[in-house]
């Protein structure tokens, strides 16, 4: 009788890289967007304000893009910590029409808690504020600038 021993190992790890992939996806909730954190370690109180432009495309076949105007602030409280705020403007454009309007207020302390030469460890917590409009036009949330939930964010 063969030992199958080694192979469970092995079909467990290849299993578990399989579905990396699937889970390596961000949510809608607006976790994705703490993820620029900047800790200005010579000015433990610095206020910085940015504003950004992001685009993506469905890629589907009904092709929607989407456009964001994104008001950035981030205040350092004090050492490795700082306040984060987001307001982003969006417009969302295809087939089924056009939506444009202020999104969802996303707020949150952000920390960091480890730090190696260029590396360095962070946490994240937040709230998302039901700022957008989620029912425009009647069309699909696809379309829309808000999600019409307030959420609980940790990174």
């Amino acid at each position: 009788m063969k030992n199958n021993s080694v192979n469970i190992p092995v079909l467990f790890l290849f299993i578990l890289l399989i579905n990396y992939c699937v889970l390596a996806q961000c949510s809608d909730a607006g976790v994705c967007r703490l993820s620029d954190h900047s800790f200005d370690i010579e000015n433990n109180t610095s206020l910085d304000v940015s504003v950004a432009y992001k685009f993506g495309s469905s890629g589907k076949e009904d092709d929607v893009q989407f456009h964001s105007l994104q008001l950035n602030g981030n205040y350092n409280l004090f050492t490795n910590s700082s306040i984060k705020f987001l307001i982003p403007y969006n417009i969302q454009s295809g087939p089924g029409g056009n939506v444009s309007g202020l999104g969802d207020l996303i707020i949150s302390w952000n920390q960091n808690l480890l730090s190696y030469e260029s590396s360095s460890l962070n946490a994240s917590l937040g709230i998302k504020l039901a700022t957008g409009s989620d029912n425009k036009n009647s069309l699909p949330q696809l379309y829309q600038s808000g999600l019409g939930s307030n959420d609980l964010l940790f990174t």
